[in-house]
């Protein structure tokens, strides 16, 4: 995806990579909107394959306007009402960078 924009989300099982997921954005999408699709696109697959999950994320923004009771902008709450109706809970965690995010 080199010169455009795009988002990914990859998902660990015991250290290994299980499951990933790239996505290319229209050319006007925000390093914003990339981190929350990728957010969108995790969430997404947590709740099709009925999982409990933590989505671990470098972008603090992103976390902040999912947690901010007075974002109304309609992807956010869109996400907010699919982590709010899903059955098991979806943890968020914040990572200074995706440097040593592997569990063991």
């Amino acid at each position: 995806m080199e010169n455009s924009t795009g988002s990914s989300f990859v998902v660990f099982r015991d250290g290994t990579e299980i499951h990933h997921v790239n996505s290319r954005l229209n050319n006007e999408a925000t390093v914003f909107h990339a981190e929350l699709h990728a957010i969108e696109l995790a969430i997404n697959y947590i709740v099709k394959n009925n999982l409990e999950e933590d989505i671990i994320t470098d972008s603090r923004s992103t976390l902040l306007a999912l947690a901010n009771p007075r974002n109304y902008e309609p992807n956010i709450l869109s996400l907010k009402d699919a982590i709010k109706n899903f059955q098991h809970n979806i943890n968020f965690k914040w990572a200074k960078a995706h440097i040593g995010i592997f569990r063991k």
